[in-house]
């Protein structure tokens, strides 16, 4: 990626006084203060799935592989979710130093209708085909009724998962990332993981307890962040 962007012509522009011992202190902190709190996002939300894994590890071994296998399955649509949030980063960060705040608003919400369609149609395929699609990872007939009753939960949670990547995504493109943080980490670790586990150990609902947490904590970060989304860009229209 260095050698691309180094010799690209689409770069040479903004690097004809480049060099590598070259810091601007001034513009370094401004990244690190928007690339922190976003580190920060990921961090919560890859160890609250980390965490919900470890919980289900304590459950038994064939939780856990039906676990690996809708988590395996839900990563699949993610990725699309994840590249619409990125797409939605850059358009809403172009529209935004154009100071273009309608066509900033209009690009955000078209990012949540094409993920939103998207997700809308990988759910009624999860869960019509829910004891198909644990075939291609196994043919245990103990974990494959396990991971077809997670794929159902799975319909339902990556709904809200597309939708919170991509409410982060359009955050980020208008440089707020602070109060998003806070929020990944109110949804994921005080209402997620906690909600899993007691839902999975107290209420004896195992794995499908844990899920049901990890999907509840996807829910609070879905709506708030769209919360957030609208309060902020509305305010861009206001001021404008």
């Amino acid at each position: 990626m260095c050698f691309y962007v180094l010799r690209s012509k689409h770069f040479k522009k903004y690097l004809i006084s480049f060099k590598a011992t070259f810091i601007d202190k001034l513009r370094a902190i401004k990244i690190a203060k928007i690339g922190m709190p976003v580190a920060m996002q990921y961090s919560f939300e890859i160890s609250a799935f980390s965490g919900a894994a470890v919980l289900i590890g304590t459950i038994g071994a064939v939780e856990q592989a039906a676990h690996q296998i809708a988590i395996s399955l839900a990563a699949m649509t993610y990725m699309i979710a994840s590249g619409v949030a990125s797409a939605a980063t850059i358009k809403t960060g172009n529209n935004f130093g154009k100071k273009n705040f309608d066509d900033l608003r209009k690009s955000a919400i078209a990012s949540y209708h094409v993920i939103l369609l998207f997700m809308c149609c990988t759910a009624v395929i999860f869960v019509l085909a829910n004891n198909i699609m644990p075939f291609i990872y196994t043919e245990d007939a103990a974990v494959i009724p396990i991971a077809a009753q997670l794929l159902i939960i799975a319909g339902f949670f990556q709904l809200f998962d597309g939708t919170q990547v991509v409410g982060l995504g359009v955050l980020r493109g208008i440089g707020d990332v602070n109060i998003p943080t806070f929020i990944t980490f109110l949804a994921y670790w005080v209402v997620g993981i906690p909600i899993g586990y007691i839902l999975g150990f107290k209420f004896d609902l195992g794995v499908n307890g844990i899920w049901y947490g990890l999907t509840l904590g996807l829910l609070t970060a879905s709506i708030l962040l769209f919360l957030r989304f609208q309060n902020k860009t509305r305010a861009l229209k206001v001021d404008l």
